[in-house]
């Protein structure tokens, strides 16, 4: 309440400052301040539909790049010894996962992943085993978790 009544207060007197220093100073023209032109809008308004359209792009290439990692999936599976059929039947399930939800992977020996990789194969957790591999991978070859998008 005092903010508000301070703030009122030194509003009425800058508008009245002009008006005053008019009549101290008869010869002075008195300055009006101008008033402040609106906000400008920063939407795109010759494009109504920019969200759906960047939304519909984005879902696209989300679909490229799970084709992609679907297939390095499938790839890696044929050569960790499953049949063509069974291993395009895991890769099939990947679908991204928060970093929260990942399998830490990092303090554990290639035996151990193998395990559990295999155990998550025999339980038919295919999205884990999926997750797994590439976690696996990715310690393989130094890549830290935070570059995964």
């Amino acid at each position: 309440m005092n903010g508000s009544l301070i703030r009122t207060t030194l509003t009425v007197l800058c508008l009245m400052a002009p008006i005053v220093s008019a009549q101290t100073n008869p010869g002075t023209t008195p300055v009006v301040p101008q008033p402040l032109p609106p906000p400008t809008v920063t939407e795109r308004p010759q494009d109504a539909n920019y969200w759906q359209n960047n939304y519909s792009v984005q879902a696209a290439k989300m679909q490229e790049d799970y084709a992609k990692i679907r297939t390095h999936l499938s790839e890696s599976w044929k050569r960790l010894g499953l049949t063509p059929a069974a291993a395009d039947m895991v890769a099939k399930t990947y679908v991204m996962q928060p970093k929260s939800l990942l399998p830490a992977v990092g303090d554990k020996s290639d035996q151990e992943i193998a395990a559990m990789m295999q155990d998550a194969l025999t339980k038919k957790q295919y999205l884990l085993a999926n997750q797994l591999l590439l976690q696996y991978e990715r310690k393989k070859l130094h890549i830290p978790i935070d570059s995964q998008r």
